[in-house]
Formats: structure tokens, C-alpha cells, sequence
């Protein structure tokens, strides 16, 4: 097998069948629920399946792994106390394998595509995560947390660069479209769903929490994929014909109130985030649109380092009486429900990471260890009513602050290159595109990937099944454009320029 045939089938599947093959590869557990006999013979059926369409059709095998990243639920394994994600973990542990078997045969078409700025700030972050995991204080729950790592970045990332760039050259001539398509094809049932779900309740606060499981754990989660899939959709409605613009105009609107709905103030700053991104994209003159989403990168992190630069929590910030700075906080932090406690436990937990990360600057405790590890490094007068010294109550609720506690210094200076580099991809990619199909496929995917990167800055994002994947496909999507663009005659994106200096509406077709 060859890096071509691993990463590109001979024609494009259609989005419908995806659609229905990652419907049925979903919920198709849910039928046989409780009779383990039943699970394994389909568990069996599945995994043979999985592995013929892989080495068969390997782009299907791909796409589908997007598609059902929405519906994938976690089953126990019987017996070994193990969890197993359906189907997107059976999808990607077949895909990753033959993917890298291919590549030690023949590495040679994927150097260009790994000698890029992005792909190198990847490769060092997890050399980096691998010596913390020599040193973490919990080695197994680290190498557990490595290993999803690798295989999300070789089903997502390194998968992504190849299948893209190598469909492109073959019979699909935007397989970023058909990315996009695969991403959002389950949009509308869950929404849909979910909605009606919560309209029983009367759209009540409290119920938003927990309305979208069991495809989501929590709220925050389901509505920070609503916000990238509303980004996609954008993309997508600019480079379809007018007679189809109307569909996704009322997908736009249906994804909006879902966010609205969903209450995680969290959402609703990202999605504020992308807005502006996305129009900041479309004027002129170049210098600013980097500036502009540079700024709102920096005003979410500088919230969310906060705590980094001196300031201290007093006990009496957590008393009836709280000051105006600690109430300033609360409301920006998140959508509160019961007086403000989740604001004041991410406060608490912050100020953890950053004493763990004073005792273990180099490698930090190991990925995966904070839960298990913050419970000590809490003081007294900044516990609140959902503080817990048992682990068993979520991680640090930021990304960046996740990082550094469990990486140390370096691994929270390498997702920062990570993200800043991926960003600049996005941006040259949308400055430098050659087509209206290119701009707005870039405009909606540094969108997607700004959207993400504000919300992490509140919720740890890359830990999750759910989100992880779709940062570091936006990632490969990001670089692809930007290498394609590079390719491109630099003319050609004058000719198509429009009044506010972005390209102008795709032709009708």
C-alpha cells in the first residue's frame, strides 16, 4: 500500500452517505444496549468492517471518523474496568495504523507537507509531552493520555495534510468542501434534537447543563462544537449557489439560538470571537486582519492568565460581599447559575495550577495528572461549595493553564507556537487565496480555529474526544489552504478582490 492509496480514494463519497454511515456506526450500539453477547459479535462485525473500508477506501474511512464525531459515545469494555469511544476510536485505531504503516514505505510524499512552521510546533509539543511523560507522577494515566495524542494527530492532523492534499490531485478538485460537508452533516438532527429536548423544559437555565447527552457530557462542550460548525457553515453557504444559500442561511439562524440556548458564557465569547474574525477577514487594509484576531487571542488569554500576574484571591472575594473585581470576573467567566460558584472554582483551580507549576516548572506533573494532583495545592479561603480534594470533578477549566501544570514551561510555550503559527497560516491563507473558494474556505476554518482557541482559554478543549479532533483538523485544513495558496499565481487573488477588499461572491452555478 502506498501513501496515495492510504490517503485518497478514487472519487469523493457523496455527504449523504457519510451522512447515514455514521448514523448507523453511532446509534447503532444503542440497539442491542445491555446484551454483551450482542456487543461483542457487533463490536467484532464493526472492527472487520472498519478495516476492509480502510484499506479499500481509506478517504471514506477518514471522513466518516469526522462524521461521527458528534454521536461517538464512550462504552465500558466488559470485564477489563477500559472505555471505549464508538465508533470514533474503533475508526481512528484502524486509520492511524495503516496510515503510518504506509508512510514507513514511502515517507517521501509527505516531507512538504511536514516542513512547515505549523507541523514542526507540533512534532516539538509532543516530543515535549513525551518527557513529561518520563517524569509524570502517574506514568500510566500519562501514557494513556500520550497515546490519544498520537492518534488524533495522525488520524487529524498528519491524516488530514495527506488526504487533502493528495484527493486534490486526484478527481475531487476541493476536498476542503467535502471536509467541511463530512463536519457538518449531523449538524441539523443534533440541534434539532437537542432543542426539542429543551423546549420540554422551557428552555429552562438549569436543564442546559446536561440537555445534549449523551452525545455531549456538558453544555460548554456541545456549544463550543455549535460555534465551529456555525463558522463552517458560513464558509459553506459563500461557496454554494444562490438557489441553495436560503438552506443554510436557516442553518445559521438554528445553530445561533442553540448557541444562545445552550448558556455557557464561554460559547458565547467565542462566538463573538469568530464574528469578528470573520468579518475582520473581509476588509482591507492586510496588516489589520492579522492584528485583529491577534488581539482577540490576547484579550481572552490575558483573562485567562490572570491569575499569573500576582493577583490573589482574599477570603473575603468569596463571601456575600464580593468585591467588584471578583464579580467583574464572574460574569465573564462563565454563564453562573447558582451564585456564581463554577466562576470562583475556576479561580481556585487556576491559582492550583499555576503553585503546581512553581513546584514543577520544567516537565510539570505529566498529561492527564492534574485532577488527581490539584487537590493539595488548593488553599482554604478559596474553596467553594464544589471544590473537592478527591479528583473527581474535571480538570483546570483552561487549556493553557491544564498545560502548564501537567507540561511545565515548555509545553505551554509549544501550544503557544502551535496556535499563534496555525493562525498565521490562516490568515496568509485568506490574504494570499486565489479564488473566492479559497478565501472563504480560509475566512470559516481561522474562524473555527479562533473560535476554539478563546473557548480553551476557558475549558480544556484538547482533552476532550469532541473538540480535540476538530483543532487539529482545522489545523491540517489551515495548512493546506496556506500551502495551496502558496502555489498560486499571487494575481489572481487581486482580480477577484471585492469592495471591502475580500474576494468577491462565488459565481452561481
Amino acid at each position: 500500500m502506498t501513501a496515495g492509496r492510504a490517503a485518497a480514494d478514487s472519487s469523493p463519497p457523496h455527504p449523504l452517505a457519510i451522512t447515514v454511515m455514521a448514523v448507523v456506526a453511532g446509534l447503532s450500539p444503542l440497539v442491542v444496549f445491555g446484551n454483551k453477547t450482542a456487543m461483542g459479535v457487533l463490536a467484532a462485525a464493526a472492527l472487520a468492517a472498519t478495516l476492509a473500508m480502510a484499506m479499500l477506501r481509506p478517504r471514506t474511512c477518514w471522513l466518516l471518523a469526522i462524521a461521527c464525531l458528534p454521536i461517538t459515545m464512550v462504552w465500558p469494555i466488559a470485564a477489563t474496568g477500559a472505555e471505549i469511544g464508538v465508533p470514533l476510536e474503533v475508526l481512528a485505531g484502524v486509520f492511524a495504523p495503516l496510515l503510518l504503516l504506509a508512510l514507513v514505505r514511502d515517507p517521501r510524499p509527505v516531507r512538504r507537507l511536514l516542513l512547515n512552521p505549523v507541523s514542526i510546533a507540533v512534532c516539538f509539543q509532543l516530543a515535549w509531552m513525551t518527557g513529561a511523560t518520563v517524569f509524570s507522577v502517574d506514568h500510566l494515566v500519562s501514557v494513556k493520555a500520550l497515546a490519544v495524542r498520537v492518534v488524533y494527530l495522525t488520524v487529524f492532523y498528519l491524516g488530514g495534510l495527506i488526504v487533502l492534499d493528495r484527493a486534490r490531485s486526484g478527481p475531487d478538485p476541493d476536498p476542503v468542501k467535502t471536509t467541511t460537508a463530512a463536519t457538518l452533516c449531523l449538524a441539523v438532527p443534533i440541534t434539532v434534537w437537542t432543542l426539542a429536548r429543551h423546549a420540554v423544559f422551557g428552555f429552562a437555565r438549569r436543564e442546559s447543563y446536561e440537555i445534549a447527552q449523551p452525545f455531549f457530557s456538558n453544555h460548554t462542550e456541545y456549544a463550543t462544537v455549535l460555534v465551529v460548525w456555525f463558522c463552517l457553515a458560513v464558509g459553506l453557504r459563500e461557496n454554494l449557489p444562490a438557489r441553495h444559500r436560503r438552506l443554510l442561511t436557516l442553518l445559521l439562524a438554528l445553530l445561533l439560538a442553540a448557541v444562545l440556548a445552550a448558556g455557557a458564557r464561554s460559547a458565547w465569547i467565542s462566538l463573538l470571537a469568530a464574528l469578528v474574525t470573520l468579518a475582520a477577514l473581509q476588509f482591507k487594509p492586510d496588516p489589520w486582519r492579522p492584528a485583529a484576531v491577534a488581539a482577540l487571542i490576547a484579550l481572552a488569554a490575558g483573562a485567562s492568565f490572570l491569575t499569573l500576574s500576582g493577583h490573589r484571591l482574599e477570603p473575603d472575594s468569596f463571601s456575600d460581599g464580593a468585591t467588584v473585581q471578583a464579580r467583574a470576573l464572574d460574569t465573564l467567566l462563565t454563564y453562573d447559575l447558582v451564585g456564581g460558584e463554577s466562576s470562583k472554582e475556576r479561580l481556585n483551580r487556576w491559582q492550583s495550577a499555576r503553585r503546581m507549576l512553581r513546584d514543577r516548572p520544567l516537565f510539570g506533573f505529566g498529561p492527564a495528572t492534574f485532577e488527581a494532583s490539584y487537590g493539595t495545592y488548593q488553599q482554604y479561603q478559596q474553596l467553594t461549595r464544589v471544590s473537592t480534594f478527591s479528583g473527581n470533578r474535571g480538570g483546570a477549566h483552561s487549556e493553557f493553564m491544564t498545560v502548564a501544570a501537567e507540561h511545565g514551561l515548555g509545553g505551554i510555550l509549544s501550544l503557544i507556537a502551535v496556535l499563534a503559527l496555525g493562525l498565521v497560516s490562516g490568515v496568509r491563507a485568506v490574504r494570499q487565496a486565489a479564488t473566492s473558494r479559497d478565501h472563504w474556505w480560509a475566512t470559516a476554518w481561522t474562524a473555527a480555529l479562533v473560535a476554539l482557541i478563546v473557548s480553551s482559554c476557558f475549558n480544556s478543549l484538547l482533552e476532550l474526544d469532541k473538540t480535540a479532533p476538530l483543532f487539529w483538523l482545522s489545523a491540517a485544513v489551515l495548512v493546506h489552504l496556506d500551502l495551496r495558496s502558496g502555489a498560486a499565481p499571487e494575481h489572481a487573488a487581486k482580480d477577484l478582490q471585492g469592495p471591502f477588499g475580500g474576494p468577491r461572491p462565488a459565481e452561481d452555478a
